[in-house]
């Protein structure tokens, strides 16, 4: 289910839920969305990184997310 990012609960920004992944390496994680955010902000994270909630099924893009877009605009 997406989520407005001008409706995330700050306290959702520290929540260490989700994996990353880039194409060619193996997933790391659990991370916040405020630490994938430093992570994209700094050049570590690549905007085409792929996303999971810890311990679902489903993987989306990093910028698809709006917990992250909302960690992003909080820097």
């Amino acid at each position: 289910m997406q989520t407005n990012p001008s409706f995330v609960n700050p306290a959702h920004l520290e929540q260490p839920i989700w994996l990353v992944w880039v194409e060619g390496g193996e997933a790391v994680g659990p991370v916040s969305a405020h630490q994938l955010a430093l992570g994209i902000r700094a050049g570590q994270v690549p905007a085409d990184a792929s996303v999971q909630r810890a311990g679902e099924v489903f993987w989306s893009g990093i910028l698809d997310e709006p917990v992250v877009i909302a960690a992003l605009k909080s820097l």
